[in-house]
């Protein structure tokens, strides 16, 4: 959990900065790898959140729950 927290706040921080700010110092090429890097990890955190392993726990909860 805590690592998630840190890759959404990593994410909003970076682009944010480069929306306020741009980055003139850095290559674009590298600055859009870098936040396209940002940017997968997010998707593959809310993906966890929110998705197919958030319903499989759920299901597995209530498998538990159906036994006893």
């Amino acid at each position: 959990m805590i690592l998630a927290f840190v890759v959404v706040a990593m994410t909003i921080a970076a682009e944010g900065y480069v929306l306020m700010y741009g980055a003139k110092t850095v290559d674009p090429v590298v600055l859009g790898r870098i936040l396209g890097t940002l940017d997968s990890a997010l998707i593959l955190v809310l993906c966890y959140y929110f998705g197919s392993s958030a319903g499989s726990s759920e299901k597995s909860r209530l498998m538990a729950e159906m036994k006893q």
